[in-house]
């Protein structure tokens, strides 16, 4: 017999496993197995993010003078420190700052 279960089901299915199946300690083992086998992480410096767990939502900000997006709005401390508390009460979980431009003509 084959059976297909969401991610979230199979957690809750090894969650419960030992108390719904006493003495089932084998398939316990295996289905554990079967999850770390398909867990999806992901690591920024000293954070780590179990993206099956919980969504991870990643920021962008840009803070050159000549940004395709903003404009420059943020160019001072000021500025940039509260669009990141913005961000940060948005729901951010990692914000990525570019400081850099790419445009090749700017940068002489």
């Amino acid at each position: 017999m084959t059976t297909l279960l969401t991610y979230e089901a199979t957690k809750q299915l090894s969650d419960n496993w030992l108390t719904w199946f006493p003495g089932e300690q084998e398939a316990d083992k295996q289905l554990t197995n079967v999850l770390a086998s398909y867990e999806l992480g992901w690591q920024a410096n000293d954070f780590q993010f179990e993206l099956r767990e919980k969504p991870m939502i990643y920021a962008i900000m840009n803070i050159t003078p000549d940004s395709f997006y903003d404009g420059g709005r943020y160019t001072t401390e000021e500025a940039v420190s509260a669009h990141i508390a913005e961000m940060v009460e948005a729901g951010a979980d990692l914000i990525e700052v570019n400081g850099q431009t790419t445009r090749p003509a700017t940068l002489k």
